[in-house]
């Protein structure tokens, strides 16, 4: 945060925080900030930037000259990556606060991984509507009794009634641009679970070449079928898929190193 004193007519000095990055601006901010990143730089975009991001008590106090000395502290609205983790892990849209899993999925369980991966498919293939499914699969507000320094999942637990509900909010409630950048992000970290070198046993092989051939849209929910018959999983298939998705796959793959001995 860079520091700002500001002097009202009578003289007195305030004091007010600017963001300096992605990450140091208020959650329910982002979503102006992305929409207003997303048009692009127009003639006087610093003036826009900074009366979005101080308080309108404040802005009354400046002129256009006041704002061009300190545009030079909001480059960063355009030059650092907008996918930070940091800043997306919350994000508010029409007063509802929804937050993503962790990078890397760590936080995610098996049944929003089959979910999640079956409406990417299905994207993939053309199907309208997905965008929206796959965002509600994985972004749900805070549960009950979230303790922060517990470092656990703070999302509602996940269930397909209220995904279906949540992708009917979502469509009509939130901004084609703030579904690009989440639904970017979720992509992201999907292919990196999927293109981990830890996994490599796991997944089909692909050379690089060409364009990477799209599985079966219910790829996943056979392969949690599979690992559900594991002893050390439980033998049972709802149980199997409320446990932790990289708990299914260390299982999945401990079981192929036994097997190749």
């Amino acid at each position: 945060m860079v520091v700002l004193r500001i002097k009202d007519g009578s003289g007195v000095v305030s004091e007010h925080r600017l963001p300096m990055s992605w990450r140091e601006v208020d959650r329910s901010l982002l979503c102006e900030l992305l929409e207003l990143r997303a048009m692009g730089k127009g003639e006087k975009w610093w003036l826009d930037a900074a009366f979005l991001l101080l308080p309108v008590a404040v802005q009354d106090l400046l002129c256009e000259a006041d704002v061009m000395s300190f545009a030079s502290f909001l480059g960063w609205i355009w030059d650092e990556e907008v996918l930070l983790f940091e800043a997306l892990n919350g994000i508010v849209v029409s007063g509802v606060a929804l937050y993503l899993p962790n990078r890397g999925m760590y936080n995610v369980c098996g049944i929003e991984w089959i979910d999640g991966n079956g409406y990417l498919i299905m994207h993939a293939k053309g199907v309208a509507g997905m965008v929206d499914r796959v965002i509600a699969v994985y972004c749900r507000s805070e549960r009950a009794g979230y303790d922060v320094d517990l470092h656990d999942d703070r999302r509602i637990s996940y269930t397909v009634e209220s995904a279906n509900r949540r992708a009917e909010w979502i469509r009509d409630n939130m901004s084609d641009i703030v579904k690009a950048v989440l639904f970017a992000y979720l992509v992201q970290e999907t292919q990196r679970v999927v293109d981990s070198p830890r996994y490599g046993k796991l997944f089909p092989n692909w050379d690089g070449e060409g364009v990477r051939p799209l599985p079966s849209v219910d790829v996943w929910y056979n392969f949690m079928l599979d690992a559900a018959r594991l002893p050390n999983l439980g033998r049972d298939y709802d149980v199997t898929v409320q446990k932790p998705l990289h708990l299914i796959l260390g299982a999945v793959l401990n079981e192929i190193k036994i097997q190749e001995g």
